[in-house]
């Protein structure tokens, strides 16, 4: 069964995120409508779009143009690689639900309101999910970090105080690495201890997820395994390359080829890429 890649968004009052989305003059597209759905295809990316939330064309257009640009710059990290998918079919949608990303496929609630890793979500629909927990999020993570796109502007905002660069100053995100946020995390009381520190041992996400005591701590633990992946793969690929990381995901991350120097580039991780 393929895992999915689930974007965990913990739907709770007390979440007061909001997004920070470019705003920039978009192009004009057009799009057919049926059934209380707006429609366009544009270079690859098919984009469906709930009526009740996109009324305004303005709106739609700018929602198109920044996919385009997030799966233009998932497809530039990945380029001369063969992906898996060829084309992305995103859906934007309204109501409560779980934003989450299969193979070329990209469900997104809450566009425009929680911020949300959208290089990020590309890269995983181009690249597929049926691999670890650890390599697509990280993977994904690590390309939308070349791509200047930081999950301390997404999934990570609220824990901005832990990397602030200096005392006074609060941070974008933009310059902050995902080593650097992974060692913040590390060194943090509340995440080096308790059922939080356990994201750092890159195991099932969603298991790990689903212990946790509430919303905002299910939603800290989905933040700091996704920032833990992603510094585990820039590790990686300081030490390897990232085209040997993507060799193995491509080849479909066969655990067992990797059963002993994977245990052994996560404890290098932890001892060097955490503590230097």
């Amino acid at each position: 069964m393929k895992r999915i890649g689930l974007t965990i968004l913990i739907l709770m009052t007390a979440i007061f995120l909001f997004g920070c989305n470019s705003t920039e003059e978009a192009k004009n597209y057009t799009y057919t409508q049926e059934n209380g759905v707006y429609r366009v295809q544009e270079e690859g990316l098919v984009i469906e779009m709930d009526e009740q939330a996109f009324a305004d064309q303005g709106e739609r257009d700018r929602a198109t143009s920044q996919l385009l640009q997030a799966l233009e710059k998932a497809k530039t990290f990945l380029t001369g690689r063969q992906a898996a998918q060829t084309q992305v079919q995103c859906r934007l949608l309204s109501g409560d639900g779980v934003s989450q990303v299969r193979d070329g496929e990209v469900d997104i609630y809450y566009y425009d309101t929680i911020p949300q890793p959208y290089v990020n979500y590309m890269v995983q629909a181009l690249l597929g999910t049926d691999v670890p927990d650890f390599l697509r999020e990280g993977v994904a993570a690590y390309g939308a970090q070349q791509m200047g796109e930081s999950l301390a502007d997404s999934y990570a905002q609220a824990l901005q105080p832990l990397w602030a660069q200096q005392e006074g100053e609060e941070s974008s995100g933009s310059h902050v690495t995902l080593t650097d946020m992974a060692k913040a995390l590390a060194d943090d009381e509340k995440f080096a201890s308790g059922s939080l520190a356990e994201a750092k041992e890159l195991g099932d996400m969603l298991a790990g997820i689903s212990e946790q005591a509430d919303g905002e701590e299910a939603q800290n633990y989905h933040a700091a395994y996704c920032i833990y992946a992603g510094s585990f793969i820039e590790y990686w690929a300081e030490q390897q390359g990232i085209d040997t990381i993507l060799d193995w995901y491509e080849e479909g991350a066969d655990e067992s080829a990797m059963e002993e120097s994977l245990p052994l580039l996560m404890a290098s991780w932890r001892q060097e890429g955490l503590n230097s």
